[in-house]
């Protein structure tokens, strides 16, 4: 039996364009059960069943790296996600929001007619200095912190495939968190204008419980969920404006087209592909039924694809009729809480871009677009890139 039939995600990592071939091979079933031991659901409806039912579905089993809010049930879960609901408030959204537009503009402003990376240099550099004001990375941290945001993203794959060990692993998480234990005290005591975490832990403290425990696996949380996220929705979005190049005058010419190009790209690669979870009890999915205790892997990046739901769903169409909302972003309890941040930052990065910015060149065929190396995040690892005036 083949890699496709065993395990289709590990037959998926790293490949251009991967869901045409898995659709024949899932042939329209609701859920199947591979010989690599889980469950595989890519319907559209199915994956909002197992993501809204918290009787039936638990995601401790989910991300045990980074486990605050993403990996908790409830109770816990909607205690902590109150609470952490007061650090995205619409103030501090806004002024997020501000400051990507700000370095949306210093950072385009730097690509006239020379080869650079986006990825690294734009896709991946917006979120991460947003994320850290929002955390109190000074501008000499910054580049420390961006090394342990990679380190963080790519920490699964590398410890499931042994490229990095637990006790380097360990090593990295501790200095992580000291260098964020220092800054929680260090603002405790300081009278100045705190940076926004610090601001909502010390808020927590007085209102309800939270320790320093919970405070530093949020940290961690957002340098991944926070960043990651959007770095791939970005450069996946400048993959579909290259496929599509009349896209971008499109969006010149109209604005207002921009916001349903983003929209289709999330859908049409789904930057975080899957959400994976435990069966408490024995649950009917669809036409399967699948016994407690099994891991069920709700496949977004199907989903997304469904042709039940979308019409020509492998066709990349912002201006498609359906109006049914992808799940990229999942759904349910566990929907992501930056969700309207990421797509503010999106917004404003291609805003600047396609503002300053005639035309751009892709210094790589497409099909040799090497993707990230993971089953879970689905991006590019560079994305070598000329834009023209």
């Amino acid at each position: 039996m083949d890699l496709l039939h065993q395990d289709p995600l590990s037959y998926m990592t790293g490949k251009s364009n991967p869901y045409p071939e898995l659709t024949k091979i899932l042939g329209g079933k609701s859920a199947v059960l591979f010989p690599a031991g889980y469950w595989l659901v890519p319907g559209y409806e199915e994956c909002k069943q197992i993501s809204a039912d918290q009787k039936n579905f638990s995601v401790k089993c989910r991300n045990k790296i980074v486990p605050y809010l993403l990996g908790m049930d409830p109770p816990e879960h909607i205690f902590a996600r109150k609470k952490a609901g007061k650090l995205f408030s619409k103030i501090n959204i806004n002024r997020l929001h501000e400051l990507s537009i700000e370095l949306s503009e210093k950072f385009s402003t730097a690509f006239v007619d020379q080869k650079i990376d986006f990825v690294e240099r734009y896709a991946f550099s917006l979120p991460t200095q947003i994320i850290g004001f929002l955390l109190g990375v000074k501008d000499t941290e910054q580049s420390q912190f961006n090394h342990w945001v990679k380190f963080l993203m790519l920490a699964p794959s590398g410890l499931h495939k042994k490229v990095i060990s637990f006790v380097h692993y360990d090593k990295i998480i501790s200095e992580i968190d000291t260098f964020f234990l220092h800054k929680l005290d260090y603002h405790e005591l300081s009278s100045t204008e705190r940076p926004m975490i610090y601001d909502w832990y010390f808020q927590m403290n007085e209102e309800s419980r939270i320790t320093k425990n919970d405070f530093l696996d949020f940290v961690k949380t957002l340098m991944v969920a926070g960043i990651v996220t959007v770095t791939c929705f970005i450069s996946n979005t400048l993959i579909a404006f290259y496929n599509h190049p009349e896209l971008w005058k499109l969006a010149q010419n109209k604005p207002s087209i921009l916001v349903k190009i983003l929209e289709e790209s999330l859908r049409f690669e789904a930057p975080i592909m899957h959400s994976n979870q435990t069966t408490l009890n024995q649950v009917q999915v669809g036409d399967a039924v699948i016994p407690s205790g099994q891991q069920v892997i709700a496949f977004f990046g199907m989903a997304n694809r469904d042709s039940q739901i979308y019409e020509d769903p492998h066709l990349f169409n912002p201006f498609r009729k359906e109006t049914v909302k992808h799940l990229s972003f999942g759904y349910g309890p566990h929907v992501c809480m930056g969700a309207n941040l990421a797509r503010l930052i999106a917004v404003s990065a291609y805003t600047a871009l396609l503002e300053k910015y005639d035309s751009f060149k892709l210094e790589v065929e497409v099909e040799q677009i090497e993707w990230i190396a993971s089953s879970y995040l689905r991006g590019p690892i560079k994305l070598p890139v000329r834009f023209k005036l």
